[in-house]
């Protein structure tokens, strides 16, 4: 399978923590259809390495109970990309950190993923479905 969680995924992500204005321009006024679409299946992607998958799961949930139900889990996991390549894959590869972050969540949230923002800006150009991964 391709992935798509590659340098231009990350890229994206870098630019919407650096300069979150100039990346939201960048989104609804430079960003093609397919870039929308690798931006949207790379969080997709990188957000499945984490959701429902253990030990992070268990971890994560038993930190937060709050992190149970599957919207939960998947904001949290959509939040830990969107912090970026080296904290992703911090928690990736430790999951004992996982339980700090966890359990913090939801007090030091400052940022809305630029997903969501994706995705919206995809519906909204193109009405159709969006891309799917194989």
């Amino acid at each position: 399978m391709h992935s798509y969680v590659d340098d231009f995924f990350w890229n994206a992500v870098q630019l919407s923590i650096k300069n979150p204005k100039g990346f939201s321009r960048m989104l609804k006024k430079r960003m093609t259809r397919g870039g929308l679409g690798r931006f949207y299946l790379g969080y997709q992607e990188a957000a499945l390495e984490m959701i429902g998958t253990d030990p992070w799961y268990s971890m994560a949930t038993a930190a937060n109970p709050q992190l149970i139900s599957e919207d939960g889990s998947e904001d949290f996991c959509y939040w830990i990309v969107g912090q970026g390549k080296q904290f992703y894959n911090h928690i990736i590869h430790d999951p004992d950190a996982i339980a700090k972050v966890a359990r913090d969540y939801y007090r030091d949230l400052k940022i809305t993923p630029f997903f969501n923002l994706a995705v919206d800006e995809y519906l909204k150009r193109y009405s159709g479905e969006l891309p799917q991964l194989m």
